[in-house]
């Protein structure tokens, strides 16, 4: 990029510099979105038990006067692009989309904010519309046929399953009650996983045999204490490469939390206090997608002269969740639909069945499906804890989905988790196109890009990344 504007005025920074400097360049609405954990606990508890209808999510990170700061700078930046570039390329369109849809997840975070804080009534209703709509535009929905094959597979599981006892015969009924009758025909998915694992297991070993080897191979579980360590530990292996700075990343518990959450705007990997504790392969599959991926696709993005492949360019999240886990996948060597809890509640949740709903609707419908594929090949009388194990992840997934919103206005969601299922296929396609091509499979670790765009990949070939 130029120093200097249209006008011949010099600038002490180039635009590169700017937005490489600015607090907006690392905002993630989801971080945005957290709670604490104590009041959190005590909502779900609550929820559960059945004292309360719909949980409140508190999200005190959500405040007004900081994302109007967010605004100015963003406005501030658009200006400075109108400034440093005059005439139209690829980067000062990249400039312009990155910063303009910023604003738009700000403004979503803002009346986020308001749709909290107002009470009952027509308003509250039309914000929430206006949140959905902001919601496709950002993040994207559910679509029928990818929904319809979801729930033609669970059918066919649930019919073919034979309930040990009455109770769970009594929740497999009540489960098909509320599944939409299946329609047309499956959708068909023609590639060759088993193939392209094979193809690729020995690019995703040569690309993180060394970062690998900070996970203990004798250490057979791995509290949230320890994923701390491991994540410290691959950390300062970047640092010893000399791709980050040292000091500059680090790792630490988050008390108010159950996930892992690799946080772009304090450069640190928070591991959730409730995090379920992992084994020897777990631990090696999450290191790839945290540290691996997200962390590494932002160093390396840095480290070129277009500062906004560190923070992302515009489409860069779906193809980014789907490469974390399509790295799972081919380092475990087990294929899955990812994502698929998430797009199932969201299909629900937004009505695709013809019936909008809630978070306690929703709920409903998560459990029993987490209860019967808990279930689905055992023969054993089902369980209590079973039950209550099922009806606590899917108050977490209903968490993930309602965050952000007022959770009893039915329809009104964040639907961002799509990303996984759809950033999945997306990369499992991609891979397949480029057939093994080591230069196209490293290129994918060297910014936040989306691979499938053309303009975004005439960017990354003209970048110039520094040693």
């Amino acid at each position: 990029m130029s120093e200097t504007t249209g006008s011949g005025h010099e600038q002490t920074q180039t635009l590169e510099e700017m937005w490489a400097g600015s607090r907006a360049s690392r905002l993630q609405t989801y971080e945005k979105l957290t709670g604490n954990g104590e009041y959190r606990a005590q909502q779900q508890q609550d929820f559960i038990s059945g004292e309360i209808d719909n949980p409140i999510l508190d999200a005190p990170n959500l405040d007004q006067v900081d994302l109007d700061t967010y605004i100015s700078e963003l406005w501030e930046l658009l200006r400075c692009v109108e400034d440093h570039t005059e005439e139209p390329s690829l980067e000062r369109e990249a400039y312009d989309s990155i910063i303009a849809g910023k604003l738009a997840e700000v403004y979503y975070l803002h009346q986020s904010r308001n749709l909290l804080d107002m009470s009952d009534g027509p308003e509250r209703i039309a914000g929430g519309e206006w949140i959905m709509q902001q919601a496709r535009e950002l993040y994207g929905l559910p679509e029928w046929a990818t929904f319809n094959s979801m729930i033609r597979d669970l059918r066919s599981k649930l019919i073919n399953h034979r309930a040990a006892d009455i109770l769970a015969y009594q929740i497999r009924q009540e489960l098909l009650a509320v599944l939409p009758e299946i329609t047309g025909t499956p959708e068909t998915d023609n590639l060759n996983y088993n193939e392209l694992i094979d193809l690729y297991k020995p690019l995703v070993d040569a690309e993180f045999s060394g970062l690998l080897t900070v996970v203990p191979e004798d250490k057979d579980e791995f509290t949230p204490e320890d994923m701390v360590q491991v994540f410290s530990d691959g950390l300062k292996y970047y640092e010893g490469t000399g791709i980050v700075e040292p000091g500059k990343w680090s790792s630490k518990i988050n008390p108010d939390s159950k996930s892992i959450n690799t946080n772009q705007e304090d450069c640190t990997i928070e591991v959730g206090a409730g995090r379920t504790p992992l084994d020897n392969v777990g631990m090696r599959r999450l290191l790839l997608h945290e540290v691996g991926v997200h962390v590494q696709r932002r160093l390396m993005g840095e480290r070129s002269d277009l500062a906004a492949l560190g923070s992302g360019l515009v489409g860069y999240t779906d193809p980014e969740e789907g490469l974390g886990v399509v790295m799972e996948q081919i380092y475990s060597g087990e294929t899955r639909e990812a994502g698929v809890q998430y797009y199932t509640l969201l299909g629900f949740a937004v009505g695709l069945d013809g019936y909008k709903r809630n978070f306690r609707d929703t709920y409903e419908i998560a459990w029993r499906r987490q209860v019967m594929l808990d279930i689905l090949t055992s023969d054993e009388k089902l369980a209590e804890e079973v039950i209550l194990k099922a009806k606590n992840q899917a108050y977490s997934q209903c968490v993930r989905i309602f965050r952000g919103t007022p959770c009893d206005l039915p329809g009104v969601v964040y639907p961002k988790d799509i990303a996984y299922h759809d950033g999945n296929a997306q990369i499992w396609k991609y891979l397949d196109r480029i057939r093994g091509n080591k230069a196209a499979f490293r290129q994918l670790f060297m910014g936040k890009f989306n691979p499938a765009d053309p303009d975004q990949m005439k960017l990354v070939e003209s970048t110039v990344w520094s040693k």
